[in-house]
């Protein structure tokens, strides 16, 4: 008789019990990485690492100074890169990372015809291009006094280097993959250097969802899998890097 009762109430209070929810991910506009149709390369990586992980996720999209308002405002779990400015909202220490998709560069493209800057102080007196919510990294270059024009995404900036209503265009690879055979860069001039990611407000249902995928992700880059997935965006990077001195100046290496 007891072990009837047992057994029903195992049966009835599991029905009961709570369940731990799927984690929700902010996905901020990045070029080809992350898009509004849930296609882009770290989303790709992203679904074939839940599938080996065996974890479930919701993702949200917005663009980058809106995903950043709503990561911050209404406490989200996690969001895709963008580590630094996790770690302003929630504090350093209560944001967890993963492995990384990739490593990123932060370069100055020009138009195809014009040689490309080698350094940043070769972008003073000229128009700028950057994209908001991208101002973070910008500031690195506040000491120059540069002339920005803000464009709303990479689209929007990469239109307005076309019509030549700007100068220089603040990029990232392996966003501007793609596009950047249409234009020129110094592949050793770029002016900041880290990884890509998932960032995670800390507690116990992310660590559990950041250990997984981590191990997941750490598996597809050793089998192949990611390298493939992301195509001619894969950048080759190894975790942790050690950072190399640069005789002209210093190279940060962090997660975006």
């Amino acid at each position: 008789m007891r072990i009837k009762a047992l057994l029903s109430c195992i049966l009835i209070c599991g029905l009961f019990a709570p369940s731990l929810s799927a984690v929700e991910i902010i996905a901020p506009a990045i070029q080809d990485m992350v898009t509004e149709s849930g296609d882009g390369k770290y989303q790709q990586v992203m679904k074939e690492a839940a599938k080996r992980a065996g974890v479930t996720y919701q993702e949200i999209f917005y663009p980058i100074k809106r995903a950043l308002a709503v990561f911050e405002q209404e406490e989200k779990d996690c969001i895709y890169s963008y580590t630094d400015q996790a770690k302003e909202i929630a504090g350093p220490e209560k944001i967890i990372t993963s492995y990384p998709f990739t490593v990123f560069k932060l370069y100055m493209f020009t138009r195809k015809v014009t040689e490309p800057p080698t350094s940043p102080e070769q972008l003073v007196g000229k128009q700028v291009g950057g994209v908001m919510g991208h101002e973070g990294f910008y500031d690195r270059l506040k000491d120059l006094k540069i002339d920005y024009s803000m464009a709303n995404d990479d689209e929007q900036n990469l239109k307005m280097l076309e019509m030549e209503r700007v100068d220089v265009l603040l990029g990232f690879l392996p966003d501007l993959a793609e596009a950047s055979a249409d234009m020129a860069y110094a592949p050793d001039a770029y002016l900041y250097t880290g990884y890509d990611a998932i960032n995670c407000r800390k507690n116990p249902e992310t660590e559990i969802f950041i250990e997984k995928i981590s191990r997941a992700i750490k598996e597809m880059k050793a089998d192949g899998t990611l390298k493939s997935i992301m195509g001619s965006y894969y950048l080759e990077f190894e975790y942790p890097v050690q950072t190399t001195e640069n005789k002209e100046r210093e190279k940060e290496v962090d997660h975006r």
